[in-house]
């Protein structure tokens, strides 16, 4: 790993993928730029979705920047709304997750559409998780289920600490489907 950041411009466009069913994730800067200090990702996540399980980051803090959209983010055992402009704070070891609301039945939406992709930037630091992405989702097939044992292997790896019984929570109470 090198100390030094490599200087550029990245067209549109650019990045590595890693698609995870309704949740993609694009690297736009990872370790291999920034000499591990931090990289940038960016998301995508469809309506009614929640990203992944609660979990921790042993060694990663991550701020979220809300592009379009809004995400539903749970830190620690508290829930709150950011919409596109909003910023979160993720210190590392910090419990959390986030979804994408469910959008109403069409008789509920007062006229609003039909939900829209939240949109938003992960930076995190120090860079890793750019690596966990892409290995994850090597194990989610389009159809059928993922590879649980695998990926909570991955986890423990990237020193990613998963409570799944959270997810059911969340899974209930915001009628959200992981994604």
């Amino acid at each position: 790993m090198s100390d030094a950041i490599t200087a550029g411009v990245l067209p549109p466009g650019a990045g590595v993928r890693a698609a995870i069913r309704h949740f993609t994730t694009v690297v736009k800067v990872g370790a291999a730029q920034t000499g591990g200090a931090y990289c940038v990702l960016e998301h995508a996540l469809d309506p009614g979705y929640v990203a992944m399980p609660v979990h921790s980051h042993r060694r990663e803090s991550k701020t979220l920047y809300v592009l379009a959209g809004a995400l539903a983010v749970q830190l620690g055992g508290a829930v709150s709304r950011a919409a596109a402009g909003a910023t979160v704070l993720i210190p590392a070891g910090t419990p959390h997750t986030f979804w994408n609301e469910r959008p109403p039945a069409p008789a509920e939406r007062d006229g609003r559409g039909p939900g829209e992709p939240a949109r938003f930037l992960s930076v995190a630091a120090p860079a890793g998780l750019e690596r966990y992405y892409q290995a994850v989702a090597a194990h989610v097939p389009a159809q059928g289920p993922p590879n649980v044992d695998e990926i909570l292997a991955l986890s423990a790896a990237h020193g990613i600490d998963v409570d799944m019984l959270g997810l059911l929570d969340i899974i209930e109470r915001h009628e959200v489907r992981l994604a």
